[in-house]
């Protein structure tokens, strides 16, 4: 358990995905594998479900704690977690022993959904006296149903496949089968005898760079193809001896969260690797992005959750063609035979991507602006002569988004952020006026220049009039330009509407509250007169 522990401290305090993959390939070097297995779920999402409610746990935590019911609710306040509380305030000379994960989730965690309340109060207890704090609180996570902390698939995958020397898109799909973790799934996952070609990766995904929104080169029909950029998710679908895998661009396999996607393009024929992207959609009509997240979280969506939330495939390049890698034809001869491909699929949520045509860099710009009504995030020209290439600076294809939404927003509530700046104000939520009253808006993490941020940091800690858990209220004083990629409707935010990559311009020290911008006219203005 404290491999586990000393892995997710590592993970919380990596800077980038390089140090995720080595604190996670060190972890692998150390671990056995049912541990490393629990581990990979857990750090996946596939977390147990909740053994016992906040209410028991937090009663029983007060028969060992030693503090007054009092005290330990203001605790609990600052900390806004049950489940660090709890780990803080028990008592400390208790005698710990070390315990795998692996045992813990065996002894202490699978036995509880069978037990009643009186042998759970006893099991819990006897976890308790056998885990360090950290492991108590990671415990008391796992309990509760509430631990989250998911990386990136592709990293798990690549660390396992640097100790195996087995190629990381085999891993992935290895893992892909959701079984328990056992001794004999380990020993299947990083067996290296057996015939790594069995089922076929995808390509390295080939991406655009970007040139923010300024159109300024000679761009013309005869040398360049113009689309639209579509915002969801990047997949390629590939399939080889009649069986078709979706794969994401971080190599997760997504067939079971999208059945009808899979079902529209089982008619594929074999041998054929396409790319594209999954989009929110419903005969074309672009819908709430929100949907895909239902999507995906959704281990097995229902038919009637499919039917709820529709999605649609565009396809908009050919890799594999008939057992052939076609990577390096140019990009108009792949689209012909793509064209001829996706004809035939016969399906109403797979479809070709739309070229547009244009004239000039005059008529590109136009469609550039064009490409918020269209709910995409831009235009993206490719070379008609360009090969798929996975290089990390690729000119032959290049993205022009759209120019972000700016808004004028007042400053409501203040959280301390984690690693080098635990200890300053660095996350801030965002306010706009509606009736008299300011309504949240956007939240965002930093991105403010040091001197300025401690400048803040100072203002929140002498201006704070009410505190929920770490969350500070402040007296609304402070005025920024906020920018965001776009806006859709929210039912489950207070202001009606959720904001996409929300940042920080600039304070705008000049303003007052006067200036901040109105709730309302931002949503009919941005959002037309529709309701949610």
């Amino acid at each position: 358990m404290n491999r586990f522990v000393n892995l997710l401290k590592d993970l919380e305090y990596a800077g980038s995905d390089e140090a995720k993959l080595v604190s996670f390939r060190n972890y692998l070097n150390v671990a056995d594998g049912i541990d490393s297995l629990t581990a990979i779920a857990y750090l996946t999402g596939k977390k147990p479900k909740r053994a016992i409610s906040p209410v028991k746990l937090r009663l029983w935590a007060l028969e060992v704690c030693g503090v007054r019911e009092w005290l330990f609710d203001e605790c609990n306040k600052m900390t806004d977690d049950l489940a660090e509380t709890i780990s803080i305030l028990l008592p400390v000379s208790v005698k710990k022993g070390s315990r795998t994960l692996d045992y813990v989730v065996k002894t202490y965690i699978e036995p509880l959904y069978q037990l009643n309340e009186e042998n759970q109060h006893e099991l819990i207890f006897e976890a308790w006296n056998s885990l360090s704090k950290d492991g108590i609180f990671i415990y008391n996570r796992l309990i509760l149903g509430n631990f989250r902390f998911n990386i990136s698939d592709r990293i798990i995958s690549k660390a396992l496949s640097d100790i195996t020397g087995i190629p990381s898109e085999i891993i992935s799909q290895r893992l892909a089968t959701n079984r328990k973790p056992s001794e004999e799934f380990w020993k299947e996952l990083v067996n290296t005898n057996g015939e790594f070609n069995q089922v076929k990766k995808p390509y390295p995904f080939c991406l655009a760079s970007t040139s923010g929104s300024n159109l300024t080169e000679d761009f013309t029909p005869a040398v360049w193809f113009a689309e639209w950029n579509y915002k969801g998710i990047r997949c390629q679908c590939v399939k080889i001896d009649e069986k078709l895998n979706l794969f994401s661009s971080e190599y997760e396999i997504l067939n079971d969260q999208f059945p009808d996607l899979i079902s529209g393009l089982s008619g594929l024929p074999s041998g054929t690797v396409i790319d594209g992207v999954i989009i929110p959609a419903n005969d074309g009509v672009i819908s709430n992005a929100n949907i895909l997240q239902k999507r995906v979280n959704s281990k097995k969506p229902s038919y009637k959750m499919c039917l709820e939330n529709p999605v649609e495939f565009i396809v908009f390049d050919i890799l594999e063609n008939d057992s052939c890698d076609i990577r390096f034809k140019k990009l108009s001869e792949r689209l012909l035979i793509l064209e001829n491909i996706t004809g035939k699929l016969n399906s109403l949520s797979v479809y070709l991507s739309q070229l547009l045509e244009f004239e000039s860099v005059e008529h590109l710009e136009i469609l550039r602006k064009r490409a918020k009504k269209k709910s995409t995030s831009g235009i993206i020209l490719k070379k008609r002569n360009s090969m798929y290439r996975s290089d990390a600076n690729n000119l032959e294809w290049i993205k022009f988004k759209t120019d972000p939404y700016k808004v004028i927003a007042v400053l409501i509530y203040a959280q301390k952020g984690h690693g080098r700046l635990a200890g300053f104000f660095t996350d801030y939520t965002f306010a706009l006026k509606e009736k008299g009253r300011y309504i949240p808006f956007a939240k965002v993490e930093n991105g403010l220049p040091e001197e300025e941020l401690l400048e803040i940091d100072k203002f929140v800690k002498s201006h704070t009039f009410e505190r929920f858990g770490p969350v500070c209220s402040v007296n609304p004083e402070l005025i920024f330009e906020i920018s965001f990629e776009s806006i859709e409707f929210s039912k489950r935010h207070k202001s009606g509407v959720t904001v996409v990559s929300p940042k920080i311009v600039r304070r705008r020290a000049g303003l007052s509250l006067h200036d901040v911008d109105d709730l309302s006219i931002v949503k009919l203005n941005l959002l037309g007169s529709n309701t949610a």
